[in-house]
C-alpha cells in the first residue's frame, strides 16, 4: 500500500521541495521506495508517513533538523493517518474545492501528535519525580539517623569531659594534700619552752 508524493504533500501541508529536502536529509529513516530514480516516482509506505509526521510536528514546534534527526534515531515516530491511499486520493480530489477542511484535519492530527508527545514527557517527569521523592525520603531518614548518632556521641563526649574535669580536680586535691603533708613533715618542729634554755 503506497502513498504518492501528492498524498504526502496533502496530508502534511508541505511543498514538493520540502518532500525532496526531507527525503534527502532523512533518507536513513525512509524506505527505498521514497527515493526517486530514473523513470520512477516516489512512493511512500506507512512507515515513511510516520517519519514525515514527526518531522512536520517537530518543525512546527520550532525544532532544528539536528534534534529531529536525534529523535528519529532514538526510534521516535509521529502519528500515521488511518486513511488508505485511495481514501487520501479522494480527499486530494475533493480538496481542490475544499482544501481548508483538509488543512484543518492535518492541523488537528499534528496537534494530537504533539499532545501525545507532551503526555509522554509528563509521564516521564512524573516517574522521575516519584523516584526523586523516594531518594529524598531515604536521604532524610539517613540524615535523621546521623543526627541521632551525633547527639549520642556529643552526650558521650560531654560525659567523658565531665569525668576528666572531676579526675583533674581530684588529682589536684591529692597533689595539694601531698604537698602540704610533705611541707609539714620537713618543717622544723618548734622547740618547747623547757628545751629552749
Amino acid at each position: 500500500m503506497f502513498y504518492k508524493a501528492k498524498h504526502v504533500r496533502f496530508l502534511y501541508d508541505i511543498t514538493d521541495q520540502s518532500i525532496t529536502d526531507w527525503v534527502n536529509r532523512f533518507s536513513a529513516f525512509l524506505s527505498v521506495d521514497s527515493q526517486a530514480g530514473k523513470g520512477r516516482h516516489r512512493q511512500f509506505r506507512q512507515e515513511d508517513l510516520a517519519v514525515f509526521s514527526l518531522i512536520k510536528a517537530m518543525r512546527t514546534e520550532g525544532f532544528q533538523f539536528e534534534s529531529i534527526f536525534a529523535s528519529l534515531k532514538s526510534g521516535e515516530r509521529g502519528e500515521v493517518t488511518s486513511l488508505a491511499p485511495d481514501e487520501v486520493e479522494q480527499l486530494v480530489q475533493g480538496a481542490k474545492g475544499g482544501g481548508a477542511i483538509q488543512r484543518k484535519i492535518s492541523e488537528l492530527e499534528n496537534t494530537l501528535a504533539q499532545a501525545r508527545r507532551e503526555l509522554e514527557r509528563v509521564e516521564t517527569l512524573n516517574h522521575e519525580n516519584t523516584t526523586l521523592r523516594s531518594e529524598l525520603q531515604v536521604a532524610q531518614a539517613r540524615i535523621g539517623f546521623e543526627q541521632e548518632e551525633k547527639a549520642r556521641l556529643n552526650d558521650r563526649i560531654q560525659a567523658l569531659t565531665n569525668q576528666l574535669v572531676e579526675l583533674s580536680q581530684k588529682a589536684g586535691q591529692e597533689y595539694a594534700r601531698g604537698y602540704v603533708e610533705g611541707m609539714t613533715q620537713q618543717a622544723p618542729k618548734p622547740k618547747k619552752p623547757d628545751e629552749q634554755a
